[in-house]
């Protein structure tokens, strides 16, 4: 599964972007691949999936879900081996469906180049609300990822 090795798109930047759930396989692939991925953007990351669902669950079942829930991989844990893989978070302090702590913590634990554009608005709104502020953000991205394959 060496996506960089295919004739479409030998010598191509390769970028992957994992969306909410999604960003839990997204992040744990980048690290799995990290030497053929050349940027990673997570638009609302949940930190784990254990911690995801801890915090939609009542508060007296908190606990126990973070004793046996246990996740296979989780975002927060994964961008810490993301040394020279720029990334890219994208999250909003009004999410009604991951906590923005949980965006911060995933960008807070990540080690590499990172940059974080926080928007005003719903879940995975950014890109839709404010297009122009989305591709300047990936500009900046693209910007990391020319200067960490230097």
């Amino acid at each position: 599964a060496h996506v960089k090795a295919l004739p479409q798109v030998q010598d191509q930047t390769l970028w992957v972007y994992g969306t909410s759930l999604g960003s839990q396989v997204a992040a744990h692939l980048t690290r799995q691949h990290a030497s053929e991925i050349d940027a990673l953007v997570l638009d609302g990351p949940m930190a784990s999936f254990t911690d995801i669902a801890a915090t939609t669950a009542p508060a007296e079942q908190q606990d126990m879900i973070r004793q046996y829930v246990t996740s296979p991989y989780a975002a927060k844990e994964d961008v810490k081996y993301l040394e020279e893989t720029p990334l890219l978070v994208i999250g909003s302090e009004e999410d009604s469906s991951v906590p923005f702590a949980q965006i911060q913590e995933v960008y807070d634990q990540a080690t590499g180049p990172k940059l974080l554009w926080v928007y005003e608005g719903e879940h995975l709104q950014g890109p839709v609300l404010d297009t122009e502020a989305f591709l300047q953000q990936l500009e900046a991205l693209y910007a990391l990822s020319a200067d960490a394959q230097k």
